[in-house]
């Protein structure tokens, strides 16, 4: 895992010394986000900490800009292989209420399928969280809400962020 995020970090500082300087006034506008309603990135893909109730995983995630005040996070998660499969899959739904999609506060609502212990996981509910750039195409966010769980037939509610973490997620966009 400290090897993917060591990639990670330096394809992301290559790839902001390569794009620093805009290349014409067309480009200089797409990345201020001045473009008729167009989403301020392209797509993004990262990690994310995700999981049911307060067991945090890492998750690969994408995000999916719709426009310039939304977007979907999708996330994927396979914490063990070892004895029963264990594997998340969801994605949250998430709009700007204030800022941009560069830095602001956004709600949405979330969904996580998955096996935990050989036992059927299901998390859904609200999210509200904070997102800001501390670069051009990366974006920090962290998120949590009310969440309904329901894991081997047994529901439960709960306040909390999206995992241990808060719904930490670190998103490099292209």
């Amino acid at each position: 895992m400290k090897n993917l995020v060591l990639v990670l970090a330096v394809f992301v500082l290559f790839h902001q010394t390569a794009y620093a300087a805009p290349r014409s006034v067309a480009s200089a506008e797409h990345q201020k986000g001045s473009s008729g309603g167009s989403p301020e990135h392209d797509f993004g893909l990262g990690l994310a900490s995700f999981g049911a109730g307060v067991a945090a995983t890492t998750a690969i995630s994408a995000w999916i800009p719709l426009n310039h005040t939304m977007g979907v996070q999708t996330y994927l998660s396979i914490p063990t292989t070892s004895g029963n499969f264990n594997f998340h899959a969801g994605g949250a739904y998430k709009y700007t209420l204030s800022g941009s999609a560069n830095n602001g506060f956004h709600i949405g609502g979330d969904i996580l399928l998955g096996a935990a212990g050989g036992e059927f996981t299901l998390l859904t509910g609200g999210l509200i969280g904070i997102h800001f750039s501390p670069s051009s195409s990366v974006v920090f966010a962290v998120d949590g809400g009310p969440q309904v769980s329901l894991v081997a037939s047994k529901a439960d509610f709960l306040m909390s962020g999206l995992s241990g973490l808060l719904g930490a997620s670190l998103i490099y966009f292209f």
